[in-house]
């Protein structure tokens, strides 16, 4: 080994090339891989699965969320090979540099950040169990990290609808309950934020500046409307989902049902050369034509 390296190079580069043959697998798609080496009492254990549109996925089961990637068993071998490979090495490192070695590597690669969190072991993890395996140990992690999102989802769901009805309940308010229906359009680009509004009231559609409502109260009621698209923009943040561009509210406050249409690519943006502005005429004239 180079002295001029240090310890920190070596180990740096071996859990680097675990990354690499992980994403190489699922050819850099995806949200976050997972890796997990055991390595006690010279038994030594690898394993990796993945995050894949927000949900936990098994190396075999990669392509029920991913197009094109391989996985079948002798491309499963090839990674688990390298891993094995990479951890005898780690352990080597270790060894020349007189330091101790983890008995157990969890990592973390956020492919889209293009960040990597570690967490290591040094006592026993399950060798001084009576029953308990690093297989055990790997599939206790699948399936904690799998509750954990799970119960984020449901977290997420929750704020996502409430800030939906934020909206319903605001252009009720505005409108003092006298539409039938609210076609609410909420335009969340990376640099741009739109809401706008329009109603059907006794079978007539009508946008905002057609109703009896004052101008203080209109521009009010868009800055309420629009400060409710930042939440939604900071609480997909927050769990770690990506926000929706576009979304488009159906509300009939007579039968109290509610429906929603998001989109998730770019729509209103100088590279478009389409405006929220057009989107939203072109959703009222679409409605006109329906009624």
């Amino acid at each position: 080994m180079s002295k001029e390296k240090v310890f920190e190079d070596y180990f740096s580069e071996l859990q680097t090339d675990m990354v690499s043959i992980c994403l190489e697998y699922v050819k850099n798609q995806g949200d976050n891989i997972y890796i997990y080496c055991s390595n006690e009492n010279n038994i030594y254990s690898v394993a990796y699965f993945y995050k894949i549109n927000g949900k936990l996925k098994k190396r075999g089961k990669v392509n029920e969320e991913l197009l094109g990637c391989d996985a079948s068993g002798d491309m499963q071998k090839k990674v688990m090979d390298i891993l094995m490979e990479d951890l005898k090495k780690i352990e080597e490192v270790c060894k020349e540099f007189d330091r101790p070695v983890p008995t157990e590597i969890k990592l973390v690669y956020d492919i889209k950040k293009n960040s990597l969190k570690t967490q290591y072991q040094y006592e026993p993890v399950y060798s001084n169990h009576p029953t308990k395996t690093a297989r055990a140990v790997e599939i206790d992690w699948f399936n904690e990290l799998n509750q954990s999102m799970t119960n984020m989802k449901t977290g997420f769901e929750d704020k996502f609808m409430e800030l939906q009805s934020e909206l319903i309940s605001l252009c009720l308010e505005v409108t003092q309950k006298s539409a039938n229906k609210i076609y609410a359009y909420a335009s969340i680009e990376e640099r741009s934020h739109t809401f706008n509004v329009f109603f059907e009231v006794n079978n007539e559609i009508k946008t905002l500046n057609q109703l009896a409502i004052d101008q203080k109260s209109r521009l009010q009621f868009l800055k309420l409307g629009t400060s409710d698209l930042i939440k939604i923009k900071e609480l997909c943040k927050e769990y770690d989902h990506t926000p929706p561009t576009e979304i488009k509210m159906y509300y009939d406050v007579d039968t109290g049902e509610y429906n929603a249409d998001y989109r998730y690519e770019e729509v209103c943006s100088g590279e478009t050369g389409i405006t929220a502005y057009d989107v939203f005429m072109d959703w009222v004239d679409e409605i006109k034509k329906s009624v």
